[in-house]
């Protein structure tokens, strides 16, 4: 009787010892690996949108830089012009520019303080940036007066 219980138990014991070793295998489980995925795709996600941001942000100063700067260029022209030829008459009030790949509108308003003395000059530029129009507003006063 002994001989046949050590074969039964020895047939028992077998499966159980095979199935312990297939749950104490080291390794990643598939719940564990999509978790890792989806925080890892999160992450990545994040990072795009903060470049993204950024980038978008870059190219509105840029825009904004660029039409300051010609905006303050006009000022000075229209300036200029008037203490060169002692009158102030626009050729043009509106219109557009090209910097780069970037189109801006433009136009200018000016009102008479003191005839053939003193003007005020209002100028303006907006673009398209994405989905908002933006503008942007300069004005300056202008006269004929030479300091000698």
């Amino acid at each position: 009787m002994n001989s046949g219980c050590n074969s039964q138990c020895a047939l028992q014991k077998k499966p159980w010892t095979m199935d312990r070793r297939l749950w104490t295998k080291k390794g990643f489980t598939l719940v564990e690996i999509m978790a890792t995925t989806a925080i890892l795709s999160l992450g990545l996600v994040m990072i795009y949108q903060a470049f993204f941001v950024s980038l978008d942000t870059f190219d509105y100063y840029l825009n904004h830089l660029n039409a300051q700067l010609w905006l303050d260029e006009m000022i000075w022209q229209a300036q200029d012009n008037f203490t060169q030829y002692g009158f102030f008459s626009p050729r043009q009030t509106s219109g557009e520019f090209i910097i780069g790949n970037k189109s801006f509108n433009w136009n200018m308003d000016y009102d008479s303080i003191k005839p053939q003395e003193l003007y005020k000059v209002s100028l303006g530029a907006s673009w398209r940036q994405g989905s908002r129009i933006i503008n942007l507003s300069r004005a300056a006063y202008i006269s004929n007066y030479v300091s000698e």
